[in-house]
């Protein structure tokens, strides 16, 4: 398979289980650059079968600043960003190669994938169905690598984003979770530190938006994306989906907090420091 000018980068902990096969199918990249978050097992081991290019980091709860890290030890300007427990096809590769050499004002391209929930590709609910797409690369001259949650690049301006059309046999494979212990872990997480990334898109919160939103998360999970095809397993998976943007919102919420008493904390200390000051002095 002929090699590609771009650089892969995974950022990996405790994930040498489903490490080898993710990086097995990133042989026709250029670069491969593999983030040990400090991991117990045998992550490290796993990742130098497949390149000498092994950093370590410490944990971090969200990828997304690992990544930008990561992405100052490229060769190439196009980043290909994956998961230890994502597979790209071999079929996927020429349609990469296009995308990246035949469009010049090209930025991002999105790839097509799909979700496995305990071994089984996701047929309904917010994660199912054959046309889900994910930005999986970026071109560094042409985006912003941002380091936020769930927003980890920004196209510039002038640039375009671009989507591969889902086919048989060219999505990536997501293994996204095998247990609804994991999959409540996950969403914990992202949920908790999603606030910063949603400021910076220009959302605000308020308590009317943040039950709206839920409201509409768990409708469009459940009922316009065929949940409730899927019996129980579908209602519980989108009750955690509305769950999720709920805790987004929340962390919107504190994240709004804390920019307001960093905003007013030094200006009530000066108040207060001045006066006593021309006090003692007068």
């Amino acid at each position: 398979m002929q090699k590609q000018p771009v650089t892969a980068i995974v950022v990996s902990r405790n994930e040498a289980h489903r490490l080898d096969h993710c990086l097995a199918r990133l042989a026709w990249c250029e670069q491969l650059i593999v983030v040990d978050l400090t991991s117990s097992d045998d992550t490290v081991r796993v990742a130098r079968c497949h390149t000498q290019q092994v950093l370590t980091y410490p944990f971090s709860p969200i990828v997304e600043p690992v990544r930008k890290l990561a992405a100052q030890h490229a060769r190439h300007d196009w980043l290909l960003f994956v998961d230890p427990d994502e597979q790209l096809p071999e079929a996927l590769v020429p349609e990469i190669a296009a995308a990246i050499t035949d469009n010049a004002r090209a930025g991002i391209v999105r790839l097509p994938w799909l979700f496995h929930f305990k071994g089984r590709a996701m047929s309904g609910t917010i994660w199912g169905g054959t046309n889900r797409s994910k930005r999986f690369m970026a071109h560094r001259r042409r985006c912003e690598i941002t380091g936020l949650s769930q927003a980890g690049v920004s196209l510039l301006p002038g640039y375009e984003e671009l989507s591969i059309a889902p086919r048989a046999g060219n999505h990536v494979r997501h293994d996204w979770v095998d247990s609804y212990a994991q999959l409540l872990e996950k969403h914990w997480r992202l949920g908790l530190h999603d606030g910063p990334a949603q400021h910076a898109s220009g959302q605000r919160f308020s308590p009317g938006n943040a039950l709206r939103a839920t409201r509409r998360a768990f409708v469009r999970s459940f009922v316009a994306c065929d949940g409730w095809r899927m019996g129980v397993r579908g209602l519980l998976l989108s009750v955690v989906y509305a769950g999720y943007i709920a805790l987004s919102h929340a962390s919107l919420a504190h994240h709004q907090a804390t920019l307001r008493r960093k905003q007013t904390t030094p200006s009530a200390v000066a108040g207060s420091i001045t006066p006593a000051s021309r006090r003692r002095a007068a």
